[in-house]
């Protein structure tokens, strides 16, 4: 596998989306070319496409702005595993 996105929640008409790119197939346009057709999908189903990243992410800023999201809200996120 190359990359994937999916919706990973949906309340009402907003979908969060989550997307990976394989390490060695980053940089080359694939995390833009599976968003693009995530956000086609979503806009046929008149879905809000919600984009959530953590602040040091700067690769996933980046993709994100580069598909035309803009910054909406900044929070803090925790992280929590069961041991």
């Amino acid at each position: 596998m190359v990359g994937i996105i999916f919706g990973s929640a949906r309340y009402e008409n907003i979908i969060a989306v989550d997307i990976e790119v394989e390490e060695t197939y980053r940089r080359r346009g694939i995390a833009a070319f599976l968003t693009e057709h995530m956000l086609n999908s979503c806009s046929e189903e008149n879905l809000t496409v919600q984009w959530d990243c953590v602040e040091s992410n700067t690769a996933s800023r980046m993709a994100a702005e580069k598909c035309g999201f803009h910054l909406f809200k900044k929070r803090p996120y925790y992280w929590f595993w069961i041991s």
